[in-house]
């Protein structure tokens, strides 16, 4: 969704083909042929190149953008359920049984461990 584009269109600049599409294409009773001279040839493999660049460059743009509403999105959720508490040196303080989250039959258990006094305080 960030893209803005398939994969197949990404690598290969162009949409994928059905075999019911091509066999009808090849029917159509054009005389195109498929052998085409080489600076041709050779041209158009440029003029592909610099197309899927372009491509490539906008894909890089899109995904960008995404990043930047994601982030954005991301930063409006995380503080809503977290509580910021100012804790100092001497604090008597509870610290949450994370054991018996996962585990079953773990109801008798305490929520909390403590209390504990805050010895020292390091900056993360």
């Amino acid at each position: 969704r960030s893209t803005k584009c398939t994969p197949y269109f990404a690598q290969f600049g162009r949409h994928p083909r059905v075999p019911g599409v091509i066999n009808a294409t090849l029917n159509d009773g054009d005389d195109t042929s498929v052998l085409v001279p080489a600076d041709e040839a050779e041209q158009q493999l440029e003029a592909k190149a610099a197309t899927i660049a372009d491509l490539h460059s906008k894909i890089y743009q899109n995904i960008q953008i995404a990043q930047q509403r994601q982030k954005i999105s991301y930063e409006k959720r995380k503080g809503k359920n977290v509580k910021s508490f100012l804790i100092n040196v001497g604090d008597e303080v509870l610290r949450a049984n994370k054991r018996k989250e996962g585990r079953k039959g773990g109801k008798l258990e305490c929520n909390w461990f403590g209390p504990y006094v805050v010895s020292s305080i390091t900056n993360k």
